[in-house]
């Protein structure tokens, strides 16, 4: 698996459903690290030509959806203590993980470390996974949506 697979939707390895209901939370730090891996990754596979840059800029879609999530969580919740992050997507971060810990790239360790460190975390909280609402097509935690 190359660099360049970072780039590609995870695929989903629950069971189908017409739309997830169960997810982790993550928290600002969390995102601002998972953004940092995605940007890391997307910048290596660039680096290499094995990344097309999209056409609306050199941002991975995850990231995106992650951002949407943001601010669909503080229009549901005025202070809320962060957004939902599906066992599916997990497998983006550790790609991203993988890429950049087996490559020269580098040398910020203790990122790739915390990165890895995250991951861990991230399957333990899986056993205690929340039910999230849709705000349009957003999902956020919230118990009772308007």
């Amino acid at each position: 698996m190359g660099l360049f697979d970072l780039l590609r939707p995870a695929q989903k390895t629950t069971t189908a459903t017409p739309r997830d209901t169960l997810a982790v939370e993550i928290t600002a730090d969390e995102l601002a690290l998972i953004e940092w891996l995605a940007y890391a990754g997307y910048n290596q596979a660039n680096h290499h030509g094995l990344a097309e840059r999209p056409a609306d800029g050199p941002v991975p879609a995850f990231v995106k959806a992650l951002r949407m999530r943001v601010g669909a969580a503080m229009a549901a919740d005025d202070n809320p203590a962060g957004i939902p992050l599906f066992e599916h997507e997990i497998e983006s971060i550790e790609r991203a993980v993988r890429a950049l810990d087996a490559s020269y790239y580098t040398r910020q360790h203790q990122e790739v470390q915390a990165g890895v460190d995250l991951i861990r975390q991230l399957h333990v909280r899986l056993g205690y996974a929340q039910a999230v609402r849709y705000l349009g097509d957003v999902p956020v935690f919230r118990d009772a949506l308007p």
